[in-house]
């Protein structure tokens, strides 16, 4: 099982989607497009963007383009701004969802 989280800081609260594939940039997408569809665009109807913040590893790391092509579909899909910003190698632990 593959577990993808989504926080939101601005009302401390958490979204997890476990999947059973293994962690794709397709999952992470998914992830963030249930994230949208059940809770986000309730939650911020007014939103033009979003800023994810993601630790460097994996399949949502700052290196694979894969991850970067899916990011874009999605969020042309979607008809929002999707903001990446990776964490530095090593520095997960100031993740907020991770503290």
């Amino acid at each position: 099982m593959t577990p993808y989280a989504i926080y939101d800081l601005k009302n401390n609260e958490s979204y997890v989607n476990i999947g059973t594939s293994c962690d794709t940039s397709d999952f992470v997408c998914d992830s963030i497009k249930m994230w949208w569809n059940t809770i986000g665009k309730r939650k911020f109807p007014n939103a033009n963007s979003i800023l994810i913040l993601a630790d460097g590893g994996g399949s949502n790391g700052s290196r694979p383009h894969v991850f970067k092509e899916s990011l874009q579909n999605l969020s042309t899909e979607l008809n929002i701004e999707l903001r990446m910003a990776h964490y530095p190698p090593y520095t997960s632990k100031w993740n907020p969802f991770e503290v």
